[in-house]
């Protein structure tokens, strides 16, 4: 006789997580791949979540960890077992503080390049622009995306030193300034537009390039 034995290895009910990190962040208690809930505090809008898989077959899914608001916020890690019904939840309760980031990402004047080279760490630049030109656009990007900037746009020039100040103002009201001295210079133009004695013929006729003229008198 010929016995038959079939075996049925049943998939994995592991549902917890080895290691779960969550990037420049400590939580604010001893991770525990049985204890479900964690808290920590932050001043970032998103949160970069790493994990190690105690079995390959899991499968895991994170909500609540982008768009973050002032306050309380929920992130969830759901992790689902190999045999697609065992399930655990890991609870993040992460409290978001205002950023105190007031610094720039980057500034420039449309079209011209302005000394020194932008660095957020620098707060004056200047600029030289020719006499015709008579306006410019200011373009500037804050570093966190909390935080405003003022008189980014179109400027109206004066001849002579312009000075535009930008203020960057953190979620926290904090406040860096930033000063573009852009100086319109004066026209270059020394030509005459037209030379004439009253009465009299100058020779040769006038000319901007001619420097030299003469004219007969009685």
């Amino acid at each position: 006789e010929i016995y038959s034995i079939n075996v049925i290895r049943k998939e994995s009910a592991e549902t917890r997580l080895r290691v779960i990190n969550v990037d420049k962040h400590t939580f604010n208690e001893t991770y525990s791949p049985e204890e479900p809930n964690y808290t920590l505090t932050t001043k970032e809008n998103n949160l970069k979540i790493t994990y190690e898989k105690m079995h390959e077959g899991q499968e895991v899914s994170i909500s609540g960890n982008k768009g973050l608001t002032l306050g309380e916020n929920i992130v969830t890690i759901h992790v689902l077992a190999a045999n697609k019904v065992d399930s655990k939840d890991y609870i993040i309760t992460v409290t978001k503080e205002k950023n105190e980031n007031a610094y720039l990402k980057s500034l420039e004047v449309e079209g011209y390049s302005i000394s020194p080279g932008f660095n957020k760490g620098t707060y004056e630049y200047t600029l030289e622009v020719e006499n015709e030109i008579d306006e410019v656009r200011i373009i500037a990007e804050a570093e966190e995306i909390t935080s405003t900037v003022s008189e980014t746009g179109m400027h109206t020039l004066t001849k002579g030193l312009n000075e535009i100040t930008l203020v960057v103002t953190a979620e926290d009201e904090s406040t860096k300034e930033y000063t573009v001295k852009i100086t319109r210079i004066g026209s270059r133009n020394n030509y005459l537009k037209s030379l004439e004695v009253e009465g009299q013929s100058i020779n040769p006729e006038f000319d901007k390039e001619s420097l030299v003229y003469g004219i007969s008198v009685p």
